[in-house]
């Protein structure tokens, strides 16, 4: 979509359409990065969640207590990834590539174009 914008940005003559193409495509990549941004932070928040439950006072705790802080510690050693479709994790390396294809796709439209 971001390619399709950028194109058509080309394509218009009037000054206005060019415009409203322009803030259109800047407000969707706002968007994208304000999604991808969260759900990297929940994925490097969700590593801080063994370090604090091992730093509380754990070990004067009766032993079903330590059990499920040490099962809880374990689990939480491997971040939580949101992900893109179900498929793509959705960090900040991930919209950087989604941005490098996204401009290799234009330039290669806009080449086209050119000829």
């Amino acid at each position: 979509m971001l390619c399709v914008l950028m194109t058509s940005f080309l394509l218009l003559d009037n000054l206005m359409s060019r415009l409203a193409s322009c803030i259109y495509t800047i407000c969707l990549l706002y968007a994208l990065f304000l999604e991808y941004w969260h759900a990297n932070e929940i994925s490097s928040e969700s590593l801080k969640i063994a370090d604090a439950a091992y730093n509380i006072n754990w070990n004067k705790s009766s032993t079903e207590v330590r059990k499920c802080i040490q099962i809880l510690i374990l689990r939480s050693q491997t971040p939580l990834k949101i992900r893109a479709g179900g498929i793509f994790p959705m960090t900040l390396e991930a919209f950087q590539s989604l941005l490098n294809a996204t401009y290799t796709y234009f330039t290669m439209l806009r080449g086209m174009m050119a000829k």
